[in-house]
């Protein structure tokens, strides 16, 4: 057992990719939630002058220390991140999106868990939120992510599901990112999901079972486009933490796709990716209350892939989905 950590070994990190709405709501949710004395990080990564205007005022009255860091070429997402990683001089860091917002004074919350020192990361659940930017956030409750309960979470972990943490939720021990060797870029936006099997293995994440983050579902959302990369990234981050779990090396990204065997074809891939992409811009569009272009989307998400259509219904439906690619 350790002292409880102070919020002042406590960074935000924030990666902005120039969104200065977006990143200005962010922020703003961080002042009521978190106490003073946390550190403020941003990072411009190649950003213009308004997102850095709006990045020079928040840091300005931040009641804490701050940094500010500059990319002046874009870098993807494991890279970016590992750029900020070397710059967090505290115990603990929070990755948050430009994007996303604090929904309740969850970090000190967080923090208050790592009282054990096998503790690595501890997460909350997300309500996935919309709205114009500069609006009013609006939810549903079936496009939230995560068990709603401790009874629920049991039933999950029984059954072998995994349970989602939505990466800027979670709190993690600096020296444990690096530990286990930062983002690996090999698994792209998918990343955080190979970090997390990679810790879970050396010690323990906790997920407070409650909606306290706010995860945004919006057209500008980098995401929305990087739907069936992502997919088949997380694929491969299961495969390398399987072969783990036996002492065999990891394959390579090459040697699991030839593993596959039944990869999809690219005009198949193409026509998932479309899939995926409009289901996502149909919730963002319900979720403003724009119910026409929200069936539209759907629908173009059927015509597209019908099966990545179903399998995206039945994830916010929390229903486990099979189809016959998947049982093969």
């Amino acid at each position: 057992m350790t002292a409880l950590p102070a919020i002042d070994e406590l960074t935000v990190s924030i990666i902005a990719i120039d969104r200065p709405v977006y990143l200005q709501q962010a922020v703003a949710s961080l002042f009521p939630t978190t106490p003073a004395g946390a550190t403020l990080q941003i990072t411009l990564n190649a950003c213009g002058a308004d997102t850095r205007g709006v990045a020079d005022a928040a840091l300005a009255r931040w009641r804490g220390p701050t940094r500010r860091l500059t990319l002046e070429r874009r870098l993807n997402f494991a890279q970016a991140h590992n750029f900020a990683l070397r710059e967090v001089q505290t115990e603990f860091v929070n990755f948050m999106g430009d994007d996303d917002v604090n929904l309740e004074p969850k970090l000190l919350r967080q923090l208050r868990l790592f009282e054990n020192e096998d503790v690595l990361a501890v997460g909350t659940f997300a309500r996935r939120v919309g709205g114009r930017p500069g609006g009013p956030l609006r939810s549903k409750g079936y496009m939230d992510v995560g068990p709603t309960s401790v009874e629920e979470m049991r039933r999950q972990l029984e059954c072998d599901q995994p349970i989602h943490l939505v990466f800027p939720s979670v709190v993690v021990r600096t020296k444990a990112i690096r530990d286990v060797g930062g983002f690996r870029e090999v698994f792209g936006p998918a990343a955080d999901v190979d970090l997390w099997t990679r810790l879970a293995e050396r010690g323990t994440v906790l997920a407070i079972p409650e909606r306290l983050f706010g995860f945004r579902v919006h057209d500008e959302s980098g995401s929305s486009r990087q739907f069936f990369e992502a997919r088949h990234l997380v694929r491969y981050a299961q495969s390398c933490l399987a072969a783990r779990q036996r002492g065999l090396v990891e394959p390579t990204l090459a040697e699991y796709e030839r593993s596959r065997g039944g990869l999809p074809t690219r005009v198949r891939r193409r026509l998932e990716d479309v899939s995926r992409y409009n289901f996502r811009k149909a919730g963002a569009a319900w979720l403003e209350q724009r119910y026409l272009s929200s069936l539209t989307r759907v629908a173009v998400s059927f015509v597209a892939s019908p099966v990545e259509c179903l399998r995206k219904v039945a994830e916010q439906s929390g229903i486990q989905f099979r189809s016959g690619a998947d049982r093969g």
